[in-house]
């Protein structure tokens, strides 16, 4: 299970880096012609999200219960942030951190 967690954060956050930087970059571009800044700051939260994301897949073997608490806070606070687009990237996050979580208890 520990093994399903590392892919699945990695994935998620790595998904969820990919939308946090679409989203920054449009959020410039709508602020540049609208001065309307906060999709530009959904961007930047949803990047730190993901990469607190990715870090919690990377730790999913060495510290399972710290790692699983990383990537259900990413996935969930994604979900407050970006709705529906954060669905792929807060589904693998939400299922590694609960693997990873789990994961723990299976090796005692």
């Amino acid at each position: 299970m520990r093994t399903a967690a590392l892919i699945l954060g990695i994935v998620g956050g790595l998904i969820g880096l990919t939308l946090g930087l679409l989203a920054g970059l449009a959020g410039f571009f709508v602020s540049l012609i609208t001065g309307f800044e906060i999709l530009e700051l959904r961007g930047i939260i949803l990047i730190i999200l993901s990469v607190l994301g990715l870090a919690g897949g990377i730790t999913a073997r060495a510290k399972p219960v710290f790692a699983g608490i990383l990537m259900l806070a990413s996935g969930i606070g994604g979900f407050f942030i970006l709705f529906i687009f954060w669905t792929f990237a807060g589904i693998f996050l939400l299922m590694g951190g609960i693997l990873a979580i789990a994961g723990n208890k299976e090796k005692r």
